[in-house]
């Protein structure tokens, strides 16, 4: 038998001598008494509820709501990141003399989407509509420099879809001409 089953009788022989103690004080106290012992207890309940469960829950809510947006933010650069890997395994073992710059330049249009086309022509024209701000400046500060060409002219303006201007796409036309070195 061990040191547990040999106390049990003993504690539970002063449990209940102290549960009778405290029934026969409930008894004594007043109607009012108990009322202001049961609000109090009730008061002493739901400040431990609001402590231990519900505050740490509403602010970690709260800090969830305030990390939402860099969370998103986060997640489409990462996913610009991933199409830009897309493309780039595509071309991967090709130097873009060997596909030809023009290939190479709607290869790299690619990462924007179908929102930007080369024009037919001598000049290289790209013309853009309705593309992502961010994702065309990336593009622009990155790509045609690598392809060995130089922005020779630009005109970006905001689009607009109904008469209403649309913030974060642009339109334009971008001209580039060979010369950058990669």
């Amino acid at each position: 038998m061990n040191w547990i089953d040999r106390r049990w009788p003993a504690w539970r022989q002063a449990a209940q001598a102290r549960a009778a103690e405290a029934v026969q004080r409930w008894r004594q106290l007043s109607r009012r008494e108990q009322r202001a012992l049961l609000m109090l207890a009730g008061a002493t309940a739901a400040l431990a509820l609001w402590m231990l469960l519900l505050r740490p829950a509403w602010r970690d809510m709260a800090q969830a709501r305030k990390e939402l947006p860099r969370l998103q933010y986060e997640q489409a650069e990462l996913q610009a990141v991933l199409e830009q890997i897309r493309v780039l395994e595509q071309q991967a073992g090709q130097t873009p003399v060997e596909q030809g710059q023009g290939k190479a330049l709607e290869r790299s249009l690619q990462v924007l989407g179908t929102q930007c086309r080369v024009q037919a022509g001598q000049t290289r024209v790209v013309a853009c509509q309705s593309a992502p701000a961010a994702a065309l400046m990336d593009w622009l500060l990155r790509y045609p420099r690598l392809l060995g060409l130089e922005v020779q002219a630009l005109e970006l303006t905001r689009s607009v879809v109904d008469s209403r201007e649309r913030p974060g796409l642009l339109d334009g036309r971008i001209e580039l001409r060979a010369g950058a070195s990669s």
